[in-house]
């Protein structure tokens, strides 16, 4: 037999000190359970880029083959200078050009959003934290309305040529107004939303 709700035995929420009976036992452990989602995007490298890639390597090939050939035959110590000199040559070209290749990531728990910029796979630098009720601003991002805007920050951390990329705007602390470019797929496009002001999304998506 299905007893009453408020006769019901009382157990303990795992995540509070507080019992409950199991008519609300559910609801406890769900509002204590963080919701945690990354996202990885990788920005493409422009031509200039791809043209200062090739030419570093370039350059850092003629200096090892010049170093080989009139510093690392000579006797003793100028020897041992010319191998690291390649050495070193070699690894700072290899540094530059992998420098190049960067990353953005994006970390939605529950109403706190974070994006982190990563150099490499090596480098990780937190360049944005805010909570989503923090956006002022928010919808499909089309460059053309922002480019004559006044931001403290332009934060742009996506292709800004993909589809589905989208921007906010908020107020962030020692940041001042920033403009936030981004392309969050679906998990943390659902999470966003789920604690920006209603009203900003009601203006975003208005006669869609």
């Amino acid at each position: 037999m299905d007893l009453p709700c408020h006769k019901k035995p009382k157990r303990c929420c795992t995540f509070s000190k507080f019992c409950y009976n199991d008519c609300i036992i559910e609801k406890c452990e769900a509002i204590f359970v963080d919701t945690f989602i990354e996202q990885i995007v990788a920005i493409r490298k422009s031509a200039i880029q791809m043209i200062g890639q090739v030419a570093l390597w370039f350059v850092g090939f003629f200096v090892i083959v010049l170093l080989f050939l009139f510093i690392v035959p000579l006797p003793g110590l100028f020897s041992m200078i010319g191998i690291f000199g390649c050495v070193g040559v070699g690894y700072g070209v290899y540094y530059l050009t992998s420098s190049m290749s960067i990353e953005y990531e994006y970390s939605a728990t529950n109403e706190y959003f974070d994006i982190d910029r990563i150099m490499a796979k090596r480098k990780r630098k937190r360049i944005l934290s805010i909570t989503s009720r923090d956006f002022e601003s928010f919808g499909v991002y089309n460059e053309a309305q922002h480019t004559h805007r006044n931001y403290d920050k332009r934060i742009i951390a996506a292709n800004i040529d993909d589809e589905g990329v989208y921007f906010g705007t908020m107020r962030a602390k020692n940041l001042g107004h920033v403009l936030l470019v981004f392309k969050p797929d679906e998990r943390v496009l659902s999470q966003i939303k789920k604690y920006i002001p209603r009203q900003v999304l009601n203006d975003a998506f208005r006669g869609k």
